[in-house]
């Protein structure tokens, strides 16, 4: 995993934190422990991911696949990538089933870094399968606890990440 793609999540982390309050993790990936399931912080140490009831609101970005874009005529040499992602998103219940929606919705369209920027690609696709997604995120662990007053989403998203070179 690149630096850029770290900088990114952190900047639409970024974005969310100052229209909303919560804890954002910026890039996990999935651990499967002793018959457990669970998602773990991308970073020098590898912090674990838990529902906890002292945020109302928890967010952690996955990375999925990349597909180098063909080259386009411009000024200056450019390499370009689609990059998808998934967004998770944990919230209490009493937000509201359609929170997904108006959280959704404040994802920056574009992000610049040092070295290039990143625009939204092909809009987003909101899954609302509580129950699948919890199971694939954190197993049993999550029906056991935070059911009744958790709600869980995942955002899928492309992003056209272009290297000015």
């Amino acid at each position: 995993m690149t630096d850029n793609l770290k900088n990114i999540i952190e900047a639409i982390d970024k974005n969310y934190a100052s229209k909303f309050t919560g804890k954002f993790y910026g890039i996990a990936e999935l651990v499967n422990g002793q018959a457990e399931r669970f998602p773990v912080t991308v970073a020098t140490k590898r912090d674990r991911i838990n529902p906890a009831d002292t945020w109302q609101l928890q967010t952690y970005h996955r990375v999925l696949n990349s597909i180098e874009l063909p080259q386009t005529e411009t000024f200056g040499l450019e390499r370009s990538y689609q990059q998808t992602f998934i967004m998770v998103v944990i919230a209490n219940v009493n937000l509201g089933e359609d929170f997904i929606y108006r959280f959704a919705a404040k994802l920056p369209n574009l992000v610049k870094f040092s070295g290039g920027y990143t625009v939204l690609a092909d809009g987003m696709n909101i899954n609302s399968d509580h129950e699948a997604i919890a199971q694939s995120e954190f197993g049993q662990a999550w029906e056991d606890k935070h059911r009744l007053v958790k709600n869980i989403w995942t955002v899928t998203y492309n992003l056209t990440i272009t290297y000015c070179l």
